[in-house]
């Protein structure tokens, strides 16, 4: 896909100031104050910069029941991911939609909290709190 100039300002400022930094990096923008869609991104950072993270998401996700794990695929499917990134999405969807899929997908409630404690754990491990987004 052809980046848009804002995008590519912004791709340009990134790379200028890590030419010489080859640490792996994760890029967030979300609206001022829109804290699910925040969350939402920082699980896709750790799942991006973090294994042990991505591995136990991962292992989160194959412990689902089916008809859970088949709703999830079926949202995602609609919302027209591509398969590749399904777990991924699956970690990061279970943290940031909670009153949706609670209304959609029977019992998902308790897989969720799951997510919610390794997300947070993981968190606390960077020293990140809800208090520093504001």
């Amino acid at each position: 896909n052809k980046l848009r100039v804002k995008e590519e300002i912004v791709l340009n400022a990134i790379n200028k100031n890590l030419e010489n930094n080859n640490t792996p990096y994760y890029v967030i923008a979300y609206q001022e104050n829109d804290y699910f869609t925040l969350k939402h991104e920082i699980s896709h950072a750790l799942f991006y910069l973090n294994d042990d993270y991505r591995n136990k998401a991962i292992n989160l996700i194959s412990e689902l029941p089916s008809d859970i794990y088949d709703g999830l695929i079926k949202f995602l499917k609609y919302k027209k991911y591509d398969s590749s990134v399904f777990d991924d999405e699956i970690c990061a969807y279970m943290l940031s939609e909670i009153d949706f899929f609670q209304n959609t997908i029977k019992n998902i409630t308790k897989y969720q909290e799951n997510f919610i404690k390794l997300y947070d754990t993981y968190i606390k491990n960077y020293g990140v709190t809800y208090e520093t987004w504001i």
